[in-house]
């Protein structure tokens, strides 16, 4: 303190609002570091994950409305009705696999695109049980309902929860 008793009060005074000063500088670099680094999070979090849910959850409707067709071509008796659910799966197959392109341009994490490939192990699953029903409606319908229930309703529970584990990560 001898030091200090030894300076006049102006010395004093501008030593202090000094020692401030630095302190503010110091608390404002540091605060602008951090809000930098949320703004990087968030950037990532709102471009990368908000995306690859949105996309997900896109391919999720396309992927129920096959499923309602498939089901559909089982009780439908006009072939131009047939026709058009084909096409419209045809049109979701294709959909959903630009979705899901999408979806793996965007992975960042080998645990992440682990989960999707068990999606995508999952979807060739189910795409493999809604063809064969679309294929025996031609045949026989009830071999379809058949197919359609204990194959194709098991695959596609299969399919919706790995996209949900996928999405839960």
């Amino acid at each position: 303190m001898n030091f200090l008793d030894k300076l006049k009060v102006g010395a004093r005074l501008g030593a202090g609002f000094a020692l401030m000063g630095f302190f503010l500088i110091l608390v404002s670099v540091t605060s602008l570091a951090r809000m930098s680094a949320l703004n990087n999070e968030l950037d990532r979090v709102t471009n990368l994950r908000f995306k690859r849910v949105a996309l997900v959850i896109d391919a999720q409707k396309l992927i129920h409305e096959n499923g309602r067709s498939s089901l559909l071509m089982t009780i439908e008796s006009d072939p131009a009705e047939y026709e058009r659910l084909v096409s419209l799966q045809n049109n979701n197959k294709d959909a959903i696999s630009k979705y899901f392109g999408e979806v793996q341009s965007l992975m960042e994490s080998e645990e992440e695109k682990r989960l999707f490939a068990k999606v995508v192990a999952a979807r060739v699953a189910y795409v493999g049980s809604f063809t064969r029903v679309k294929e025996l409606v031609k045949a026989d319908r009830n071999s379809a309902r058949q197919v359609a229930a204990a194959e194709m309703a098991p695959a596609l529970g299969t399919f919706v929860a790995t996209m949900e584990d996928f999405l839960a990560k």
